[in-house]
């Protein structure tokens, strides 16, 4: 084993020796924002609502990132993110949002209540639709797409309706032992 000289380990070292700033120089004053945060936040997503960029903010009431329009506070519009930064599907309109999570609460109680697997009631889903694996996300569709999944479970799976459809359609099947309050998600 061959020793280093410390004149060759100097010169090894030289080049870290320029201005490069360190530790020392950099501003230690306050907090700093980092993209680091959300490897994968985007930078060209559009508002469903107006068509501005959308811009990667936290929630304060949720503590979880979001998507909303650069022209707030003109424009509400707002998308979810996945922690990462990731959005949650395509940015859309209000009539778009609204008739996703109409689908979804539909959809869900196929594999929910027990009906199929998750993973089956998604291969039931691209079959029923004629989607492939990709296109197959509620979280892309449009409000027609919605509409359409909705009406093809109702029709294969008569029993599966929303909590708020039974409500509508029964106000007071709680007061009979007939809605279990198991079928609404707790939002607060």
């Amino acid at each position: 084993m061959t020793r280093i000289s410390d004149e060759e380990l100097a010169a090894l070292f030289k080049p870290l020796k320029s201005d490069t700033p360190v530790v020392e120089d950099v501003d230690m004053e306050g907090p700093r924002k980092t993209e680091h945060r959300a490897p994968c936040a985007r930078k060209d997503l559009k508002c469903g609502e107006c068509g501005a960029l959308m811009v990667l903010r936290k929630s304060k009431k949720y503590k979880t990132p979001f998507y909303g329009c650069s022209r707030w506070p003109e424009c509400k519009g707002a998308h979810g993110a996945h922690p990462d930064g990731r959005p949650l599907g395509t940015p859309c309109d209000r009539r778009t949002s609204a008739a996703r999570i109409a689908a979804h609460d539909v959809f869900d109680r196929l594999w929910k209540q027990n009906r199929m697997t998750r993973p089956q009631a998604y291969a039931w889903m691209r079959q029923a639709m004629g989607l492939s694996e990709s296109e197959a996300h509620i979280g892309h569709f449009t409000a027609e797409q919605c509409e359409r999944l909705v009406t093809l479970i109702k029709d294969k799976y008569p029993g599966v309706r929303s909590a708020w459809e039974r409500l509508r359609d029964n106000p007071y099947a709680d007061a009979e032992g007939g809605l279990d309050f198991d079928d609404f998600e707790d939002i607060s």
